[in-house]
């Protein structure tokens, strides 16, 4: 009886293992998934909130205190009843 090395030499080495063939066929496990750009949306969204900000600052009476700062180093007091805003 013939005696098979363990080296592989019956094997023919133009042949793909199953090993291989099995690799190829499924998907990479650890391949990252496709990663979607944000900073299209951040600036979007950065660009709508500078175009409402005067609108934001009439409506919520945050135009006193920005008054306040503004005028700080002024003797006196500034009050504003109403303002309109816009650019």
């Amino acid at each position: 009886m013939a005696r098979r090395s363990s080296n592989n030499r019956d094997t023919n080495p133009f042949e793909e293992s199953r090993e291989t063939h099995s690799r190829r066929a499924e998907p990479r496990q650890n391949a990252r998934p496709k990663k979607r750009r944000r900073w299209p949306w951040v600036l979007l969204f950065v660009l709508i909130l500078i175009g409402l900000f005067p609108n934001i600052l009439g409506w919520t009476g945050l135009h006193q205190q920005a008054i306040n700062f503004a005028t700080s180093d002024f003797d006196g007091k500034v009050t504003v009843k109403q303002a309109s805003l816009g650019w």
